[in-house]
């Protein structure tokens, strides 16, 4: 049998247009993979934030006592907006994000201040006296303000305070150790300013 005389060129043609149609479309493809791989991995990023900040955000909202209001102005604010509201109330801070910024200033006033002054506030400590009775005998409006992570205070020394205290209340801010006028101000200036109201 004899194949017709075009036969041997349509085969060269149809190979080198496999090759043409496989060249252009895996790149085409690899494109719009490339680009969905994109799309997905900044989505998977932008999850894992939001998933590892929504616990902090909630306990911290829970915290102030500005929630109310700060509830009420979500509510009534478009979408763009909410972002915003929620970085302004400090509430999605990432817990440690100001740690070297406050650790270099807590340096600094050491080193200002120099080895003796640390001498004498550690020698002045080992030797105070009990003060549970001068605590009991408090009756003004007292607020004990701690950090939720301070390890040189612990929260359980605030509670003992707090039980002693009559009257008083107890704040435990979230995201704070033994320095939480300077971790979360904002959370600790709106539990001072709603105190200073009362």
């Amino acid at each position: 049998m004899k194949l017709p005389e075009w036969t041997g060129s349509a085969l060269w043609g149809a190979v080198a247009g496999a090759i043409v149609l496989a060249i252009v479309g895996f790149n085409w493809g690899g494109w719009v993979t490339g680009s969905s791989a994109s799309k997905i991995a900044n989505d998977a990023a932008n999850t894992a934030v939001a998933e590892a900040l929504t616990p902090y955000c909630v306990a911290a909202s829970e915290a102030d006592p500005s929630l109310p209001e700060i509830s009420a102005q979500l509510a009534s604010s478009g979408a763009y907006l909410k972002r915003g509201i929620i970085e302004k109330t400090g509430w999605a801070t990432p817990l440690g994000s100001e740690r070297a910024r406050i650790l270099k200033l807590c340096m600094d006033m050491a080193e200002a201040l120099g080895p003796a002054v640390f001498t004498e506030q550690s020698i002045a400590l080992q030797y105070r006296r009990d003060q549970c009775e001068t605590l009991k005998a408090i009756n003004v409006p007292t607020d004990i303000m701690c950090g939720e992570d301070d390890r040189l205070c612990p929260v359980s020394r605030h509670e003992f305070m707090h039980d002693l205290i009559a009257g008083s209340t107890l704040s435990i801010i979230p995201g704070a150790g033994h320095l939480p006028t300077l971790e979360q101000p904002k959370i600790t200036n709106r539990i001072l300013e709603k105190w200073l109201r009362m």
